[in-house]
């Protein structure tokens, strides 16, 4: 089993900690090593475990939150089979494991939107978290032909950490739209620092960040405070995720939307006086009016109604 321990500020709980979240299992069925079904085991099999487990746990701590171990893909048969045979009723999270080859990230939209409507209608929707994402690229590779990891990671290369950067922003949006509330990147197999292989996500040799930790960072301040989807744009190629968030005593910003274009024609936007567009990486872009691309863009605000008035206009 996996545990998962979040701190909290201490004067928000007496023990400084958010609940203990607990994976029952990992990859179990369809691998060779938990419940595998080369030795008669299947989905019911650990709908059953999962169950006992749940109670169990839940009878010493009702706090403790059950996560799912079943960890296959967004779009697996066996995640729509766990979820239609009643697993819901035994977790308080749905976990994921993704290793997708590279593609758009609005081709993410229909899947996501499927799995929320799937579980709304067996048992009520669950949180989901990717608790393995293969996402990999890497700049100055340490060997030619590149490695990351196993076969399996080497199907998630990205052809350049920027490119590898910009999937995991207009990712996230689309998937924090539909109910996804953690990543974690998965390094596998990865060797020694710039060894064999560049399965670490984040840094390379010597510590050094890669693209990707700087656009993380970035993304994590803007969703440091989110609560709730607002709305989805999604017109000729445009692609806007807007977000509402708790406001903050400093003047944290209460909405951010990630917008990009997935057309080859760049869209023109206009920002309303009352919003604020950031770059990838978290910079302030003073122009008033930007050329919107495929490269994703903030866009944050005190209320909807600038952000959506900006998308809105794009021309």
């Amino acid at each position: 089993m996996r545990h998962y321990r979040q701190f909290k500020t201490p004067s928000s709980r007496k023990d400084a900690f958010l609940p203990l979240y607990v994976q029952v299992l990992n990859e179990p069925v369809y691998t060779d090593y938990a419940l595998p079904r080369q030795c008669g085991y299947s989905v019911d099999d650990y709908v059953k475990l999962l169950q006992v487990a749940h109670d169990a746990m839940k009878k010493v701590d009702p706090q403790v939150q059950i996560v799912v171990g079943l960890s296959a893909g967004l779009t697996s048969a066996y995640t729509r089979e766990f979820i239609t045979k009643g697993g819901l009723k035994a977790c308080d999270v749905v976990d994921l494991h993704l290793y997708d080859a590279a593609r758009p990230a609005e081709t993410y939209e229909q899947p996501f939107r499927a799995l929320e409507e799937l579980m709304q209608a067996h048992g009520g929707r669950r949180p989901v978290w990717i608790t393995e994402w293969g996402c990999y690229a890497d700049d100055d590779p340490p060997n030619f032909p590149q490695r990351f990891g196993d076969a399996t990671m080497n199907r998630c290369r990205w052809t350049s950490e920027r490119a590898a950067t910009e999937h995991i922003v207009k990712f996230a949006a689309v998937g924090f739209a539909h109910g996804l509330r953690k990543i974690f990147f998965h390094a596998g197999t990865a060797g020694r620092i710039n060894g064999p292989d560049a399965g670490g996500v984040l840094f390379e040799y010597g510590g050094a960040p890669r693209t990707m930790y700087a656009g993380i960072a970035a993304l994590t301040k803007m969703f440091s405070t989110v609560s709730s989807p607002l709305q989805v744009v999604d017109r000729d190629g445009l692609h806007g995720y807007v977000f509402s968030t708790v406001d903050l005593p400093d003047g944290h910003h209460s909405v951010v939307a990630v917008a990009w274009t997935s057309s080859e024609k760049a869209r023109r936007l206009t920002i309303d006086p009352a919003a604020t567009a950031f770059d990838l990486m978290g910079n302030t872009i003073g122009e008033q009016t930007i050329e919107l691309t495929e490269t994703p863009v903030y866009l944050v605000a005190h209320e909807p109604d600038p952000v959506l008035r900006t998308l809105a206009e794009a021309r």
